[in-house]
């Protein structure tokens, strides 16, 4: 007896799909955090703060992934295909909101199984890199004139 294809794979449905159904309910891992951009900060400078603390993150934790996609028209940069599901790591995607003069920094930290890789430890270490970083590259005040002696 020869049983069809279907038959043979009905018992993975479950397993195959199952990935899929649990990102959609939103169960990977996920932290966000807000930066308030310097008044002098453009939005790329922003951005290239958001790849250079990415890039520091990344070399004492590999979990962090590359820079896969950066517009700097539309104020976004993302890392490790941010959109795909299932996948492992921390994938990050940044938007400036110059109006706001805000940095939204939007953090998933999913590992295998989507086991927790430490979203808010991980989206509170990334922001903090950040503000550092966007604090370097505002300009300075010239200093006050100073009064004869």
């Amino acid at each position: 007896m020869r049983l069809p294809l279907a038959a043979l794979l009905l018992p993975l449905a479950p397993a195959l799909t199952s990935c899929a159904v649990f990102e959609a309910l939103g169960g990977i891992p996920y932290a966000e955090k807000t930066v308030t951009l310097p008044p002098a900060v453009s939005g790329t400078t922003a951005l290239d703060c958001v790849a250079s603390s990415v890039q520091s993150l990344r070399e004492r934790n590999g979990f962090w992934m590359a820079v896969s996609r950066r517009d700097d028209g539309l104020g976004v940069l993302e890392t490790g295909q941010y959109p795909a599901s299932n996948l492992s790591g921390f994938r990050l995607r940044a938007r400036v909101d110059e109006p706001r003069r805000q940095l939204r920094l939007q953090l998933k930290a999913g590992g295998l199984y989507y086991v927790d890789l430490g979203a808010k430890p991980g989206a509170a270490a990334l922001a903090a890199a950040v503000d550092a970083c966007l604090a370097s590259a505002a300009p300075r005040d010239p200093p006050g004139p100073t009064a004869a002696r």
